[in-house]
Protein backbone atom coordinates (compact mmCIF):
# COMPACT_ATOMS: atom_id res chain seq x y z
CA UNK A 1 0.00 0.00 0.00
CA UNK A 2 1.52 3.77 -0.65
CA UNK A 3 1.04 6.71 1.59
CA UNK A 4 0.25 10.15 0.66
CA UNK A 5 1.48 13.23 2.83
CA UNK A 6 1.45 17.08 1.53
CA UNK A 7 4.55 18.93 3.17
CA UNK A 8 4.54 22.81 3.54
CA UNK A 9 6.71 25.06 3.88
CA UNK A 10 5.22 25.80 7.85
CA UNK A 11 5.70 21.81 8.65
CA UNK A 12 8.76 20.99 6.79
CA UNK A 13 10.24 19.74 10.59
CA UNK A 14 8.07 17.15 10.92
CA UNK A 15 9.51 15.18 7.80
CA UNK A 16 12.41 13.66 9.71
CA UNK A 17 9.61 11.99 12.27
CA UNK A 18 7.32 11.44 9.62
CA UNK A 19 10.00 9.24 8.05
CA UNK A 20 11.17 7.31 11.02
CA UNK A 21 7.93 6.30 12.36
CA UNK A 22 6.80 5.08 9.33
CA UNK A 23 9.93 3.11 8.39
CA UNK A 24 9.45 1.53 12.07
CA UNK A 25 6.07 0.95 12.57
CA UNK A 26 4.05 1.00 9.18
CA UNK A 27 5.91 -2.19 7.36
CA UNK A 28 3.25 -2.53 4.92
CA UNK A 29 3.59 0.79 3.33
CA UNK A 30 5.65 0.11 0.20
CA UNK A 31 6.10 3.99 -0.82
CA UNK A 32 5.26 7.31 0.91
CA UNK A 33 4.73 9.57 -2.09
CA UNK A 34 5.52 13.42 -0.59
CA UNK A 35 3.49 15.92 -2.45
CA UNK A 36 5.66 19.27 -1.96
CA UNK A 37 5.08 22.88 -3.09
CA UNK A 38 7.25 24.40 -5.94
CA UNK A 39 9.85 26.20 -3.72
CA UNK A 40 13.33 25.96 -3.74
CA UNK A 41 14.34 26.27 -0.36
CA UNK A 42 11.09 23.67 0.67
CA UNK A 43 13.13 21.37 -2.39
CA UNK A 44 16.87 21.97 -0.22
CA UNK A 45 15.49 21.37 2.94
CA UNK A 46 13.25 17.89 1.90
CA UNK A 47 16.29 17.05 -0.43
CA UNK A 48 19.13 17.15 2.61
CA UNK A 49 16.33 15.27 4.83
CA UNK A 50 15.92 12.42 2.78
CA UNK A 51 19.64 12.24 2.24
CA UNK A 52 20.46 12.18 5.79
CA UNK A 53 17.81 8.84 6.33
CA UNK A 54 18.86 5.05 5.49
CA UNK A 55 19.55 3.61 1.99
CA UNK A 56 16.23 1.57 3.26
CA UNK A 57 14.25 4.39 3.96
CA UNK A 58 15.12 6.12 1.18
CA UNK A 59 14.21 3.57 -1.02
CA UNK A 60 10.44 3.81 0.17
CA UNK A 61 10.26 8.00 -0.60
CA UNK A 62 9.06 9.57 -3.69
CA UNK A 63 8.93 13.11 -3.64
CA UNK A 64 6.01 14.76 -6.38
CA UNK A 65 5.74 18.72 -7.54
CA UNK A 66 2.09 19.63 -6.45
CA UNK A 67 1.91 21.75 -9.33
CA UNK A 68 1.88 18.21 -11.30
CA UNK A 69 -1.10 17.35 -9.36
CA UNK A 70 -2.97 21.12 -9.39
CA UNK A 71 -1.43 24.35 -10.52
CA UNK A 72 -1.31 26.92 -8.08
CA UNK A 73 -2.44 29.80 -10.01
CA UNK A 74 -6.07 28.03 -9.34
CA UNK A 75 -6.45 29.52 -6.03
CA UNK A 76 -4.51 32.16 -3.92
CA UNK A 77 -6.08 30.48 -0.60
CA UNK A 78 -2.76 28.08 -0.01
CA UNK A 79 -5.42 25.59 2.99
CA UNK A 80 -8.44 25.51 -0.02
CA UNK A 81 -5.84 25.38 -2.38
CA UNK A 82 -3.77 21.87 -0.90
CA UNK A 83 -7.61 20.33 -0.21
CA UNK A 84 -7.48 20.43 -4.08
CA UNK A 85 -4.30 18.82 -4.40
CA UNK A 86 -6.12 16.11 -2.22
CA UNK A 87 -8.83 15.92 -4.03
CA UNK A 88 -7.48 15.74 -7.01
CA UNK A 89 -4.66 12.69 -5.60
CA UNK A 90 -6.17 10.34 -7.97
CA UNK A 91 -4.34 11.50 -10.83
CA UNK A 92 -1.26 9.53 -9.50
CA UNK A 93 -3.34 6.37 -9.89
CA UNK A 94 -1.63 6.48 -13.81
CA UNK A 95 1.20 8.65 -13.78
CA UNK A 96 2.90 6.85 -10.42
CA UNK A 97 0.59 3.21 -10.36
CA UNK A 98 -0.78 4.87 -6.96
CA UNK A 99 -2.29 1.90 -4.80
CA UNK A 100 -5.46 1.21 -4.23
CA UNK A 101 -6.32 2.47 -1.45
CA UNK A 102 -3.84 4.09 0.32
CA UNK A 103 -3.17 5.78 3.13
CA UNK A 104 -3.57 9.51 3.42
CA UNK A 105 -1.81 11.04 6.57
CA UNK A 106 -0.42 14.73 7.58
CA UNK A 107 3.16 15.30 8.01
CA UNK A 108 2.35 16.12 10.85
CA UNK A 109 0.64 12.89 12.28
CA UNK A 110 3.08 9.95 12.91
CA UNK A 111 2.58 6.11 13.83
CA UNK A 112 3.63 5.51 17.18
CA UNK A 113 2.64 2.06 17.59
CA UNK A 114 3.22 -0.86 15.02
CA UNK A 115 0.56 -1.03 12.67
CA UNK A 116 -0.50 -4.32 10.42
CA UNK A 117 -2.63 -3.85 7.48
CA UNK A 118 -4.57 -5.93 9.44
CA UNK A 119 -5.42 -3.66 11.90
CA UNK A 120 -7.06 -1.52 9.42
CA UNK A 121 -9.55 -4.10 8.28
CA UNK A 122 -13.11 -5.41 9.81
CA UNK A 123 -15.06 -7.86 8.47
CA UNK A 124 -13.24 -8.26 4.91
CA UNK A 125 -13.69 -4.34 4.70
CA UNK A 126 -11.21 -1.33 5.33
CA UNK A 127 -12.24 0.51 8.57
CA UNK A 128 -13.13 4.01 7.93
CA UNK A 129 -13.03 5.78 10.90
CA UNK A 130 -16.02 8.33 11.80
CA UNK A 131 -16.09 10.85 15.07
CA UNK A 132 -19.76 11.07 15.79
CA UNK A 133 -21.84 13.74 17.63
CA UNK A 134 -25.00 11.77 18.26
CA UNK A 135 -24.26 7.94 19.36
CA UNK A 136 -21.98 5.51 21.11
CA UNK A 137 -19.23 3.74 18.98
CA UNK A 138 -20.47 1.33 16.58
CA UNK A 139 -20.35 -0.81 13.08
CA UNK A 140 -22.11 0.19 10.21
CA UNK A 141 -21.69 -1.93 7.33
CA UNK A 142 -22.74 0.27 4.48
CA UNK A 143 -24.54 3.61 5.45
CA UNK A 144 -24.79 5.79 7.86
CA UNK A 145 -28.64 5.15 8.29
CA UNK A 146 -28.05 1.44 9.42
CA UNK A 147 -28.26 1.22 13.02
CA UNK A 148 -27.53 -1.78 15.26
CA UNK A 149 -27.77 -1.38 18.73
CA UNK A 150 -27.22 2.80 19.85
CA UNK A 151 -26.82 4.89 23.01
CA UNK A 152 -27.69 8.43 22.09
CA UNK A 153 -25.50 11.09 23.42
CA UNK A 154 -26.42 14.51 24.61
CA UNK A 155 -27.10 16.66 22.37
CA UNK A 156 -24.14 19.14 21.25
CA UNK A 157 -23.42 22.37 22.06
CA UNK A 158 -23.64 25.53 19.95
CA UNK A 159 -20.45 26.03 19.76
CA UNK A 160 -19.58 22.65 18.67
CA UNK A 161 -22.80 22.44 15.87
CA UNK A 162 -20.72 26.10 14.94
CA UNK A 163 -18.13 24.75 14.16
CA UNK A 164 -19.49 21.45 12.49
CA UNK A 165 -21.45 23.46 10.19
CA UNK A 166 -18.60 25.81 10.23
CA UNK A 167 -16.59 22.70 8.34
CA UNK A 168 -19.44 21.14 6.16
CA UNK A 169 -21.09 23.52 4.57
CA UNK A 170 -19.31 24.16 1.24
CA UNK A 171 -19.48 19.82 1.03
CA UNK A 172 -23.45 19.91 2.29
CA UNK A 173 -24.12 22.48 -0.81
CA UNK A 174 -21.73 20.17 -3.18
CA UNK A 175 -23.43 17.43 -2.61
CA UNK A 176 -27.15 18.73 -2.56
CA UNK A 177 -27.59 17.05 1.18
CA UNK A 178 -30.63 18.27 2.88
CA UNK A 179 -29.38 16.77 5.99
CA UNK A 180 -26.49 16.51 7.69
CA UNK A 181 -25.35 14.23 9.75
CA UNK A 182 -23.45 14.48 12.79
CA UNK A 183 -20.27 13.81 11.98
CA UNK A 184 -17.09 14.15 11.31
CA UNK A 185 -14.05 12.58 9.43
CA UNK A 186 -10.96 11.31 11.38
CA UNK A 187 -9.00 13.70 9.26
CA UNK A 188 -4.87 13.61 9.85
CA UNK A 189 -4.80 9.68 9.01
CA UNK A 190 -6.82 8.12 6.48
CA UNK A 191 -7.90 5.42 4.03
CA UNK A 192 -9.11 6.66 0.76
CA UNK A 193 -10.05 5.07 -2.43
CA UNK A 194 -9.11 6.91 -6.29
CA UNK A 195 -12.37 4.79 -6.97
CA UNK A 196 -14.40 7.00 -4.74
CA UNK A 197 -12.38 9.88 -5.40
CA UNK A 198 -13.10 9.46 -9.09
CA UNK A 199 -17.01 9.56 -8.55
CA UNK A 200 -16.76 12.19 -6.40
CA UNK A 201 -15.67 14.79 -8.86
CA UNK A 202 -18.05 13.07 -11.26
CA UNK A 203 -20.42 13.72 -9.22
CA UNK A 204 -20.09 17.21 -8.31
CA UNK A 205 -19.17 18.02 -12.02
CA UNK A 206 -21.88 16.62 -13.53
CA UNK A 207 -24.42 18.31 -10.57
CA UNK A 208 -23.07 22.04 -11.63
CA UNK A 209 -21.93 21.34 -15.40
CA UNK A 210 -17.95 22.74 -14.42
CA UNK A 211 -14.54 21.86 -13.39
CA UNK A 212 -14.55 20.20 -10.21
CA UNK A 213 -12.47 23.05 -8.87
CA UNK A 214 -14.72 25.99 -10.19
CA UNK A 215 -17.44 23.89 -8.34
CA UNK A 216 -15.30 23.95 -5.05
CA UNK A 217 -14.12 27.89 -5.52
CA UNK A 218 -17.89 29.09 -6.48
CA UNK A 219 -19.08 27.12 -3.36
CA UNK A 220 -16.37 28.32 -1.19
CA UNK A 221 -17.23 32.00 -1.92
CA UNK A 222 -21.25 31.36 -1.24
CA UNK A 223 -19.41 30.60 2.44
CA UNK A 224 -17.82 33.55 2.79
CA UNK A 225 -20.83 35.85 1.67
CA UNK A 226 -23.75 34.29 3.69
CA UNK A 227 -21.51 34.02 7.25
CA UNK A 228 -18.72 36.87 7.02
CA UNK A 229 -20.97 38.32 9.71
CA UNK A 230 -19.78 35.84 12.23
CA UNK A 231 -16.24 35.84 11.55
CA UNK A 232 -14.23 36.25 14.37
CA UNK A 233 -10.50 37.05 15.07
CA UNK A 234 -8.39 35.00 17.29
CA UNK A 235 -5.03 33.63 18.86
CA UNK A 236 -4.81 30.24 18.03
CA UNK A 237 -4.01 27.70 15.29
CA UNK A 238 -6.87 29.57 12.81
CA UNK A 239 -7.06 33.21 13.57
CA UNK A 240 -9.98 33.28 12.17
CA UNK A 241 -12.88 31.46 13.75
CA UNK A 242 -16.44 31.37 12.87
CA UNK A 243 -19.45 31.54 15.63
CA UNK A 244 -22.92 32.32 16.31
CA UNK A 245 -22.19 32.65 20.15
CA UNK A 246 -18.93 34.95 20.48
CA UNK A 247 -16.89 33.83 23.17
CA UNK A 248 -13.64 34.13 25.43
CA UNK A 249 -11.06 35.81 23.24
CA UNK A 250 -12.79 36.58 20.05
CA UNK A 251 -12.51 40.03 18.78
CA UNK A 252 -15.35 40.41 15.31
CA UNK A 253 -13.64 40.60 12.59
CA UNK A 254 -14.05 43.75 9.95
CA UNK A 255 -12.70 42.71 6.43
CA UNK A 256 -14.15 42.46 3.13
CA UNK A 257 -15.25 39.08 1.63
CA UNK A 258 -11.61 38.65 -0.61
CA UNK A 259 -9.62 39.33 2.32
CA UNK A 260 -11.72 36.13 3.73
CA UNK A 261 -11.71 34.36 0.86
CA UNK A 262 -7.42 34.34 0.55
CA UNK A 263 -7.53 33.73 4.19
CA UNK A 264 -10.15 31.77 6.11
CA UNK A 265 -9.85 28.47 6.82
CA UNK A 266 -12.86 27.53 7.48
CA UNK A 267 -16.49 26.10 5.50
CA UNK A 268 -14.14 23.57 3.03
CA UNK A 269 -13.27 20.45 4.52
CA UNK A 270 -11.87 17.48 1.85
CA UNK A 271 -12.30 15.52 4.80
CA UNK A 272 -15.66 16.24 5.26
CA UNK A 273 -16.48 15.97 1.63
CA UNK A 274 -15.35 12.56 0.96
CA UNK A 275 -16.93 11.36 4.37
CA UNK A 276 -20.28 13.00 3.45
CA UNK A 277 -20.28 11.69 -0.06
CA UNK A 278 -19.69 8.02 1.41
CA UNK A 279 -22.95 8.33 3.41
CA UNK A 280 -24.51 8.51 -0.02
CA UNK A 281 -23.16 5.66 -1.45
CA UNK A 282 -24.91 2.33 -1.02
CA UNK A 283 -21.90 0.25 -2.48
CA UNK A 284 -18.50 1.43 -0.99
CA UNK A 285 -15.12 -0.70 0.18
CA UNK A 286 -15.12 0.12 3.48
CA UNK A 287 -16.84 -0.40 7.34
CA UNK A 288 -17.55 2.56 9.50
CA UNK A 289 -16.52 2.71 12.65
CA UNK A 290 -18.32 5.53 14.63
CA UNK A 291 -17.08 6.83 17.90
CA UNK A 292 -17.66 9.42 19.92
CA UNK A 293 -15.43 12.60 19.96
CA UNK A 294 -12.20 13.22 21.66
CA UNK A 295 -12.16 9.12 22.15
CA UNK A 296 -10.52 7.70 19.11
CA UNK A 297 -8.48 4.45 19.53
CA UNK A 298 -7.06 4.88 16.58
CA UNK A 299 -5.45 8.77 16.36
CA UNK A 300 -5.07 11.38 19.13
CA UNK A 301 -4.47 15.03 18.51
CA UNK A 302 -1.85 17.06 20.35
CA UNK A 303 -1.84 21.06 19.95
CA UNK A 304 1.64 22.14 20.65
CA UNK A 305 0.63 25.81 20.85
CA UNK A 306 -0.98 25.40 23.89
CA UNK A 307 0.42 21.97 25.25
CA UNK A 308 4.16 21.75 26.75
CA UNK A 309 6.40 20.55 23.78
CA UNK A 310 7.92 18.40 26.69
CA UNK A 311 5.00 16.18 26.60
CA UNK A 312 5.19 15.66 23.11
CA UNK A 313 8.20 14.36 23.31
CA UNK A 314 7.10 12.22 26.40
CA UNK A 315 4.85 10.88 24.21
CA UNK A 316 6.98 10.00 21.43
CA UNK A 317 9.85 8.52 23.77
CA UNK A 318 7.25 6.18 25.28
CA UNK A 319 5.93 4.97 21.53
CA UNK A 320 9.62 4.23 21.07
CA UNK A 321 9.26 1.76 23.81
CA UNK A 322 5.94 0.26 22.75
CA UNK A 323 4.24 2.34 25.62
CA UNK A 324 1.52 4.46 23.56
CA UNK A 325 -2.02 3.18 23.13
CA UNK A 326 -3.24 4.97 20.02
CA UNK A 327 -1.57 4.07 16.78
CA UNK A 328 -0.94 8.24 15.45
CA UNK A 329 -0.32 11.33 17.16
CA UNK A 330 -1.40 14.23 14.86
CA UNK A 331 0.88 17.24 16.60
CA UNK A 332 -0.30 20.40 15.17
Amino acid sequence: MDQITLISSDDIESLPYHIRFTACNLPFIARTLYVIPNDMTVRDRVRSIIEDRTRAERSRIVVIDEESIVPSSVCENKWIYQQLVKLAISTLRESHRLSEPFLFTDIDTICVRRVAEGDLIREGKYVFWIAHYGHEPAYFDTTFKRTTTLKRLPAIDGNTASWLMSFSWCAQALLGLKELPAVSAVNACVLWSSTVLTGLRYMVEKRFGKPFNECVLDSFRAFIKEHNDHFYEYKGYRRIVMSYYGGEGLVKGDYDDEYYFRNVRLGFSEWQLYTLFLSMLQRHPYVFHFQPPHTNEFIAEFNAEVQNIEILQAAIASAEQGGRRCHFINFY
